[in-house]
């Protein structure tokens, strides 16, 4: 979970709105990539392994 506290603290204290908004944007990526990382741990916990022989 490196850095994202960090960058929602950033976002948070930013006064400009684009700047927040990409910010924002930026967080909701890296949460979208842990999220996908996250499932393909648990398919391979399942013994789903066609992502990891692929």
């Amino acid at each position: 979970m490196t850095g994202f506290t960090e960058l929602r603290d950033q976002a948070n204290r930013a006064t400009d709105l684009q700047e927040k908004e990409l910010l924002l944007e930026q967080l909701e990526a890296m949460h979208r990539a842990a999220d996908e990382e996250s499932k393909q741990f648990e398919d391979l916990i399942r013994g789903e392994w066609r992502v990891w022989n692929g």
